[in-house]
């Protein structure tokens, strides 16, 4: 009965902060809508549609027929369940039920209070979260070959995903053959797929040879200072994260945990664009290390680790108490400016869809 109310709880927590956003579409969500939309009316991705992301992610939102609203956010709120869940099955691989509870909490609470572009719209970088839980807790658990198979739908989703593959051979490295061939069957079977739809070659210039280009190109002046700064804001953000990953690093003392670690902080490095979306393939193994922690913890220190929790809650719970109230909060509506004037914003309502940039942070209204 504990456990279910548990999930019950998680389950309504995801629901509710999403559908606060009914009427919002973020334009990382809109760009696979669109694709999606020219997919239902017969269009071939990348032969006829140029994208220049996996087929999995726009082929996702065919599966809810590409609708904003109600329900994108209900699809929203199952794939946070569904990465609770994953974080919860790896846990009890490498511990129990106890750090399971706690990696299912902890998914579901950062999936909620974190920057509202990234955890509301479903992009490659997220979309990757429940399937690394899910390769590495197969392969810790003994099970190569389907470790190998998520692996392989993680790329589809996002090219990073390669990186997950190398995490899951560090814990089956006398199989890594096996690992490997799972991988290589949703490969395959999607390239075949693709070889049929005659889109093979527009699939490899838009997304991987586009792709390496838009990587080389640089954002920021000095690219390393800028994410050790970035990523110093993320680990204050996630304290409580830090804490309970902290302590289980000193009781664990694996250094297939350490290897982790380091591939996942590489792949938000990847690319030198260090977008809050990016900090995704960092949070699967930061979880689970803090479940650790957290559940050995005495309860006493447990609870006061837990006040750490109040630092997104209270940055981000106010938002969603605005929306719910019909708050236009941090909606712009931008004017251009007249001669000799400068372009000014200011805060109004917006239409009833409102689409937001999450890479600036404002949005303009029509």
């Amino acid at each position: 009965m504990h456990r279910r109310a548990f999930w019950i709880g998680i389950g309504l927590l995801l629901l509710a902060a999403r559908l606060c956003h009914w009427n919002v579409v973020w334009v990382e969500e809109g760009y696979p809508t669109a694709a999606a939309l020219e997919m239902l009316r017969g269009k071939a991705l990348y032969r006829d549609i140029w994208f220049d992301k996996p087929p999995l992610f726009p082929m996702l939102y065919l599966l809810w027929g590409a609708q904003a609203g109600v329900v994108l956010r209900v699809a929203g709120a199952a794939f946070g369940l569904l990465a609770a869940w994953a974080a919860a099955r790896a846990a009890r691989v490498f511990w129990g039920e106890r750090e399971a509870l706690w990696a299912a909490g902890l998914t579901a609470f950062f999936l909620t209070f974190d920057t509202p572009s990234a955890v509301m719209a479903l992009t490659p970088d997220l979309l990757t979260v429940p399937l690394q839980f899910a390769a590495v807790g197969l392969a810790a658990g003994g099970l190569p070959l389907w470790a190998g198979v998520c692996a392989g739908l993680a790329v589809l989703f996002n090219a990073k995903g390669l990186l997950i593959l190398a995490v899951c051979m560090v814990w089956q490295w006398r199989r890594a053959h096996v690992v490997a061939t799972g991988f290589a069957a949703p490969v395959a079977v999607a390239l075949g797929w693709m070889g049929w739809q005659g889109a093979l070659p527009a699939f490899w210039q838009q997304v991987w040879v586009w792709g390496a280009g838009y990587s080389r190109e640089m954002m920021f002046a000095q690219p390393w200072l800028e994410g050790a700064r970035r990523t110093v804001n993320w680990g204050g953000f996630h304290a409580a994260l830090l804490a309970g990953a902290g302590w289980a690093a000193w009781k664990e003392r694996d250094w297939r945990w350490s290897v982790w670690l380091a591939v996942s902080l590489g792949a938000v490095f990847l690319g030198w664009r260090f977008f809050p979306r990016y900090y995704f393939h960092l949070l699967p193994v930061m979880v689970l290390l803090a479940a650790r922690g957290w559940a050995s913890l005495p309860k006493r220190w447990a609870l006061a680790a837990a006040l750490l929790l109040a630092i997104p809650l209270a940055r981000f719970g106010p938002r969603y108490v605005a929306l719910a109230q019909g708050k236009a909060w941090g909606i712009w509506r931008c004017t251009r400016a007249r001669p000799g004037r400068r372009r000014s914003c200011g805060r109004a309502p917006g239409p009833a869809i409102r689409y937001w940039s999450g890479g600036t942070g404002r949005s303009c209204t029509a």
